[in-house]
């Protein structure tokens, strides 16, 4: 511990070095061109904090684009957890109050699993978040929301045309 604190205080004492900031892909790629004489279209799909080629950090800024927009067309509309509350309640004809009510009644299981499935992948709550919200455990929203998932397949909704989004 000693010798790592004194790694950590010359590491400190050197400042901010350029060479040790940012990065990924692109940066690699310029140094190695650079290195060898190159001359070369540097374009290509890049981004800090994904690892992997161009086609790949295309893909998942995609894919993360589209949640974000979906995520953004609930929020614009003022969706949230009462609103979904409320359909899920009129989907499975039970009362919206007992969708946050701890019990194993069926009826029950199945409004919280889809409750869940909805709010975690759709609207983008965190599975912490929504434990504290409906007071149960993490791992038991988890199991929510994939028991919630198989009902909305199996029933064949999905919450953007149940909305009119």
């Amino acid at each position: 511990r000693k010798h790592y604190a004194a790694f950590i205080a010359d590491g400190v004492d050197q400042g901010k070095r350029p060479e040790l900031v940012g990065g990924g892909l692109v940066r690699s790629l310029i140094g190695q061109v650079e290195q060898a004489g190159c001359a070369i279209d540097y374009r290509m799909a890049s981004d800090e904090r994904i690892l992997g080629d161009g086609d790949f950090v295309e893909s998942i800024l995609k894919e993360a684009h589209e949640q974000l927009t979906d995520r953004q067309h609930y929020q614009t509309a003022g969706f949230g957890l009462e609103e979904l509350t409320n359909l899920v309640a009129g989907l499975l004809d039970i009362d919206p109050s007992q969708i946050k009510v701890a019990g194993k009644q069926p009826e029950k299981v199945r409004a919280r699993s889809l409750f869940c499935y909805w709010a975690v992948r759709e609207l983008g709550f965190t599975a912490t978040a929504l434990a504290r919200e409906m007071g149960i455990s993490q791992p038991a929203v988890n199991l929510a929301v994939r028991r919630g998932e198989k009902l909305a397949a199996e029933q064949g909704w999905r919450l953007a045309e149940l909305v009119n989004l």
